[in-house]
């Protein structure tokens, strides 16, 4: 069966905010003070797609594990040409023995609230679902990627105690700044040169430190 993910994309996320950080993290003097022209030459060097696509996968891997959401595996992840409307959305497969077993755990009430929520139509929202449980399928087989997307949803939700923001999103990851680095470092053309042009200006400023101080060098 298909499904999505909770996800809050990269659009000014906290996920767009980890790479960003981990990106001038990489480039940076022993202040912590980054490098801004090599990081702005390392950012239109990196493949943002591919960037994008491994952190997808990753947070997949990770999220099934926190939640022990048994078989979801990723498919693929899906961005708008523009952000004005919607953010990228991940998307997943997963069996539908595990569909059952999560809608027997899932609390009932909390998932009328999501399908409500979703699926209620309003101004500038037009739904083609209905908003309540008792009008879809009777069958989960039936489900389709909205119905079972929904369902993760609620569950993942009732496992962090009522909801799953950005933020917590973004902290999925034990250790983010190695997960993101190991994105960047490979999806980054020519990133050697850059880690040595890095490593040269961190030597220079440290000899000059050194002088000023009337330290010899070595």
């Amino acid at each position: 069966m298909e499904t999505t993910i909770p996800f809050s994309g990269f659009y000014n996320s906290h996920h767009d905010s980890n790479l960003d950080y981990e990106l001038e993290s990489m480039f940076s003097d022993e202040n912590g003070n980054s490098y801004q022209s090599i990081v702005e030459k390392a950012s239109d060097l990196a493949d943002w797609q591919a960037i994008h696509t491994d952190y997808a996968k990753k947070y997949t891997e990770a999220l099934a594990t926190k939640f022990d959401i048994r078989s979801l595996k990723f498919s693929k992840l899906s961005s708008p040409k523009f952000y004005n409307f919607e953010t990228d959305r991940i998307f997943c497969t997963i069996t539908q023995k595990e569909v059952k077993r999560i809608f027997k755990l899932v609390n009932k009430e909390l998932l009328e609230n999501e399908i409500k929520d979703r699926f209620t139509s309003r101004s500038g929202f037009i739904s083609y679902y209905p908003n309540t449980i008792k009008e879809w399928p009777k069958a989960l087989k039936d489900w389709d990627i909205n119905h079972v997307g929904t369902l993760i949803e609620a569950y993942i939700k009732q496992a962090n105690n009522g909801d799953f923001e950005s933020s917590e999103q973004a902290e999925i990851f034990d250790g983010s700044s190695e997960v993101c680095n190991s994105i960047l470092d490979e999806n980054i053309k020519n990133i050697g040169r850059l880690y040595n042009l890095a490593d040269y200006l961190r030597t220079r400023k440290t000899r000059k430190d050194n002088q000023e101080l009337g330290i010899p060098s070595n």
